[in-house]
């Protein structure tokens, strides 16, 4: 559910070697003051299982389903964001597909879809070295360089402000 001009930022994470469980989050905003509930559904890559106790955010209830992890959201009306997350453990090196995170109502026939399509996601052996691309949010480079700018660091606040601005 979103609406208006916004920009998505995203920072994939393609391949994860085995045996090394990392975190998955969630950021879901909610701007339709008419809903109560609400519906995600987090695809869980195959070869891979939800960390038992690491379920963590802001939801009523969740389930861990074959294939998915259903979060359950009591949305009190007004504009909110709610932070989801789990941490998972890849158990079997492989290639798989993971499908797009699905948000709606409960009573929703077809929710929406958060990405287009699937994409591909690799789970390496146990011990690949793998390095990842990471792209700062906007919010990081604004309180980076608002440090750095309180620091008088003027030359090296420059670049991050610059960034975000672009």
């Amino acid at each position: 559910v979103v609406r208006g001009s916004f920009k998505p930022l995203e920072n994939p994470l393609d391949a994860i070697a085995a045996q090394e469980p990392f975190t998955v989050t969630l950021r879901v905003g909610v701007k339709d003051r008419t809903m109560r509930y609400l519906v995600v559904e987090d695809p869980i890559p195959a070869g891979c299982s939800v960390v038992d106790g690491s379920v963590d955010g802001a939801f009523a209830s969740f389930s861990v389903e074959r294939g998915r992890i259903v979060f359950r959201i009591q949305h009190e009306g007004d504009e909110a964001v709610y932070d989801l997350s789990y941490r998972l453990y890849p158990l079997h090196a492989g290639a798989y597909r993971l499908p797009p995170t699905a948000i709606g109502a409960p009573t929703s026939v077809e929710p929406s879809r958060v990405a287009p399509r699937e994409k591909p996601f690799t789970v390496l052996v146990a011990g690949t070295n793998y390095r990842e691309t990471y792209v700062r949010t906007p919010d990081e480079l604004y309180q980076l360089g608002r440090r750095l700018q309180g620091r008088k660091d003027h030359d090296k606040a420059l670049a991050p402000l610059e960034e975000l601005l672009a």
